[in-house]
């Protein structure tokens, strides 16, 4: 038990079963090799019992299917296994975070949750019609960054995530999410805020960066760069957090986001004009303007796991970019017990379609 490699699994493992509520079972004195693997398996086992969801991207064939129709239900969709060409699932850890490009661009390629219960059952479809599934765990990363085609995922067992590990930024974070924004769906009567336009789950989300859409001069001044207009910046969310949360994601989160994506040796987020209109200008705008993070975007979403509405539904991130070196999007995950409830936390961070429809014009004008 002094060897380093076996006290650094007991710790991922300790960490893990910490972070869902599993009681974890501490190794005997010359515990036999195979009575340590038993005790690790059955453990990890009930880790994986408690977070239940698997993540799917479907890579589609060329042309339209069901959520690029112009369609106003988005009723039929599950069932549009006629153009799926490949999917990738990805099995949860309590935290670990993947890098999403090319065929499995979050624009482009429809993406959702499941429940690990059900994967078998879907599994079985996707064979009868002779579509490849990609699987991916925390067993085949073995610790190390995995690259499977156009996805990259690294686990807890790595020391990066490891590194990101933090309990009083993670129970910071969902304290002020269940204080700030209530859980509460739908009445009928008006669209719920603070909850994901895209999931049946009960949750709470925040985002911010660069917006969307354009808004009227009304309601807000145009930002203009040598005569064209250039998206906005909205950063009021974050400014509401409390100071060591957001401290906590512009000096360690964001930047190890950017330090994943960056590690893909290509190129990357790199133009200079670009960085300094939107990036730049966020991470100046909340007090950050050391931060070597270059997204335009962030959404945090918190959701609340274990419940029947607990998934994600499949959809497309459709003011993600598209454009070569920014049709790329990190996402961290990590899983907490917070007051006997177990949360799911995803941090996404990627770029936007209309900061890369805004430099064509400035470029174009030149």
């Amino acid at each position: 038990m002094s060897d380093p490699r076996f006290r650094r699994k007991e710790f991922v493992i300790k960490r893990s079963c910490n972070s869902v509520g599993v009681r974890y079972v501490p190794p005997k004195r010359d515990e036999p090799a195979s009575v340590t693997k038993s005790r690790r398996l059955r453990m990890n086992r009930l880790v994986n019992h408690k977070l239940q969801l698997f993540l799917y991207i479907h890579v589609m064939k060329d042309g339209p299917h069901n959520l690029t129709k112009n369609v106003t239900s988005r009723g039929g969709q599950l069932g549009d296994l006629s153009r799926i060409r490949k999917q990738y699932v990805i099995h949860p850890a309590a935290a670990f975070m993947y890098l999403t490009k090319g065929e499995t661009c979050l624009r482009k390629s429809p993406h959702g949750s499941g429940r690990l219960s059900d994967l078998d059952e879907k599994n079985k479809s996707l064979f009868r019609r002779g579509i490849e599934n990609i699987v991916i765990t925390k067993e085949k990363a073995k610790g190390k960054v995995l690259q499977v085609g156009d996805l990259t995922i690294m686990y807890d067992d790595n020391d990066k995530v490891q590194d990101l590990h933090s309990d009083e930024f993670e129970e910071s974070l969902i304290s002020h999410f269940l204080a700030n924004y209530k859980k509460i769906e739908d009445d009928g009567k008006g669209k719920n805020k603070n909850r994901d336009p895209h999931s049946t789950s009960i949750c709470c989300r925040i985002d911010g960066g660069c917006r969307a859409r354009y808004q009227p001069p009304s309601v807000e001044p145009a930002r203009y760069y040598e005569g064209e207009i250039i998206p906005n910046i909205n950063t009021r969310n974050f400014l509401k957090l409390p100071p060591k949360v957001l401290d906590y994601l512009f000096t360690k989160i964001f930047p190890a986001g950017q330090e994943f994506l960056d590690s893909t040796d290509e190129a990357v987020y790199n133009d200079p004009l670009r960085n300094r209109l939107f990036a730049e200008h966020i991470n100046r705008e909340v007090g950050y303007e050391s931060s070597t993070a270059r997204f335009e975007y962030y959404d945090i979403l918190l959701t609340e796991v274990g419940t029947s509405l607990s998934t994600l539904i499949r959809h497309m991130d459709k003011q993600n970019d598209l454009r070569s070196g920014y049709d790329y999007s990190v996402v961290y995950s990590f899983y907490r017990v917070h007051e006997g409830t177990l949360y799911k936390c995803s941090i996404i961070m990627t770029t936007r379609t209309n900061c890369g429809a805004a430099m064509e014009k400035i470029n174009k004008a030149k």
